[in-house]
């Protein structure tokens, strides 16, 4: 489990995000939840079954939960880069953009889709396939590591 994108919270903050219907990860990155009355899990391998886990073996661990994506920070970190994606429901199929940041016009950037060789653009504004992101593209980021695989092609 990367530790870069999740945030460390103790059993008494897992506690009450299980109750309030969330999911929380365990140290090997399996996803516990509440299933009725009972605490289930779901493993990497995608096996479910209920946990034995009581309350004592709820508050004694360290659970993990995601980091909320920052998509400016990101294209911070990582200029001149695709960092981040997001979908627009066209009428007949989802649209997916890119999203980076061009250091040398200082300025964030969209591409609706790779060029005509398949190939993405570099991260530098066209006027064609490549124009500004607003605020609105950058909020529904999320990290292009974690784009569904149909969405690249």
């Amino acid at each position: 489990m990367n530790l870069d994108k999740y945030e460390k919270i103790d059993g008494r903050e897992a506690l009450k995000r299980l109750l309030a219907g969330e999911i929380v990860l365990d140290g090997l990155a399996d996803e516990h939840f509440l299933d009725g009355t009972k605490l289930a899990r779901i493993r990497k391998s995608g096996a479910y079954e209920i946990a034995n886990d009581g309350l004592r073996g709820i508050l004694e661990r360290d659970w993990y939960i995601p980091k909320p994506f920052d998509v400016r920070q990101a294209m911070l970190d990582r200029p001149n880069e695709w960092v981040g994606k997001y979908s627009v429901q066209d009428e007949e199929k989802t649209i997916w953009y890119y999203v980076g940041f061009d250091s040398k016009n200082f300025c964030s950037l969209r591409m609706k889709k790779r060029n005509k060789y398949g190939m993405k653009e570099p991260v530098k504004w066209n006027g064609g396939n490549v124009v500004f992101a607003i605020d609105d593209d950058l909020d529904v980021c999320i990290p292009i590591e974690d784009v569904p695989e149909e969405a690249t092609r």
